[in-house]
């Protein structure tokens, strides 16, 4: 049980930390969009330019 703990914390601290690198160059992807990219899946994003 620790071990799957561990995994889905290590996940979820990888997410945060690339959502935050990501949102100091401006980008605007929210943390569940980052995950979703992750996983393989398409995401949509939509950029404002301005």
């Amino acid at each position: 049980m620790e071990q799957s703990d561990s995994l889905r914390l290590r996940k979820v601290n990888r997410i945060k930390t690339i959502h935050s690198s990501l949102a100091i160059e401006g980008n605007n992807l929210t943390e569940s969009q980052v995950g979703d990219i992750i996983n393989g899946k398409n995401v949509v994003a939509i950029s404002y330019i301005g």
